[in-house]
């Protein structure tokens, strides 16, 4: 992606046009941390001139054209490119604004509109430069996360939970006028859709500073029922964990329900992954002694997420690390050697039942006894026995 980001900016430059990485990007390559997502802001070129040369480039969807804004694929990645940009606040909610966009617009006003000063850092592709209008290099190096006005926290009161989630992942210290505000608008959190939400709560539980970033929450009293029924001592375990298994957020999720046994409302989280997330804490103390109850257990999370609960049981002291061990070995083992421990993996399906005469929910039930008996004797996994049983 990099050649053909350097190809695109060297013909736009012979055009008198300047690309640029900017935000999260450039955060994250002065912080010495590998990101995927990658912003781009194009200067000095009018749209039309643009986007023919971007269309030579890439496959180009003009989804955000009215705000200025690209969407270009190439080599199976995807990445944004972008006019200068103002966004102008009419309104307390987050969705109260206009934008303005366009050529006609410097690229310090763009890097004026983002929430920190250390997202509002701009690096000229070809050369290199960076550009840093509102100090956010000298911010970065002492880990200071510092609003980029006055209105920043209020034009926005995400920014509030995306503050904390940046303390959990980065370690930044909040400053004080940054800290104030977040704590004066708290009560515009109510105003922010759950899937924003939800979006910076994943970062969060990414972090290897939770145990900070709940102190600010507390501070803050921001989302007291995130938070109220877990120790400061079981957060220091979450956030040790949550390192131990590189950040997986899964994991870490599975040990945050386990210590408050329900989610809180105020945590928005996916359907499918509240359910792998309950689930694997429902089997924290189930037998897995013998190969047909990992089996069972298989059956309900599949093998990834049962790697995941022997972490957390291990972990909690609920089982040895030979245990563990014990238990891997036998899923593996069940793996390759092809033992069935899912409906598809009988040989007869629904079809096979209807067939020799049974209807309904005699089919499901008749199925679901069939796996049970294979599973504890995978020999019986035939048609012959299991048509005739």
């Amino acid at each position: 992606m990099s050649k053909f980001i350097n190809k695109l900016s060297a013909d736009l430059t012979t055009l008198g046009a300047k690309l640029y990485y900017v935000g999260g990007f450039v955060r994250d390559e002065l912080l010495g941390v590998q990101t995927k997502d990658i912003d781009l802001v194009v200067t000095g070129i009018e749209p039309k001139i643009f986007e023919n040369i971007l269309s030579k480039h890439c496959k180009v969807q003009f989804v955000g054209k009215s705000f200025g804004v690209y969407k270009c694929f190439k080599d199976g990645q995807e990445i944004d490119i972008a006019f200068p940009r103002k966004e102008v606040s009419t309104g307390d909610l987050h969705i109260d604004f206009i934008v303005e966009a366009g050529p006609q617009i410097s690229l310090q006003e763009d890097l004026r509109r983002r929430d920190f000063t250390v997202n509002a850092i701009a690096k000229e592709v070809l050369t290199g430069e960076i550009i840093d209008p509102y100090g956010g290099v000298v911010d970065l190096r002492s880990k200071k996360l510092r609003q980029l006005s006055n209105n920043s926290i209020k034009e926005d009161y995400l920014r509030a939970l995306r503050a904390i989630q940046f303390v959990s992942r980065f370690g930044f210290d909040i400053e004080e006028e940054t800290l104030s505000n977040i704590k004066k608008y708290a009560h515009l959190l109510d105003t922010i859709s759950f899937e924003r939400v939800g979006i910076e709560m994943s970062k969060f539980f990414k972090g290897g500073f939770i145990v900070k970033a709940v102190s600010y929450l507390k501070d803050c009293s921001v989302w007291e029922d995130f938070y109220k029924d877990i120790s400061m001592e079981q957060w220091e375990m979450i956030e040790i964990f949550n390192r131990q298994e590189a950040f997986d957020e899964l994991s870490v999720l599975a040990m945050y329900l386990y210590f408050r046994q329900k989610f809180p409302v105020c945590l928005k989280v996916d359907g499918t992954t509240k359910l792998r997330t309950q689930t694997i804490v429902q089997s924290i103390s189930s037998s897995l002694e013998s190969s047909y109850e990992v089996k069972k257990v298989m059956n309900v999370m599949g093998l990834l997420d049962l790697l995941r609960l022997l972490s957390i049981r291990k972990y909690l002291g609920l089982s040895s690390g030979k245990e563990a061990e014990k238990i891997k070995d036998m899923s593996k083992q069940i793996v390759e050697n092809n033992e069935p421990y899912l409906l598809a993996h009988l040989v007869v399906n629904g079809d096979d039942l209807i067939g020799v005469g049974l209807k309904g929910k005699q089919v499901g039930k008749r199925l679901s006894a069939m796996l049970d008996d294979v599973m504890r004797q995978p020999e019986n996994n035939t048609r012959e026995y299991l048509l005739n049983s």
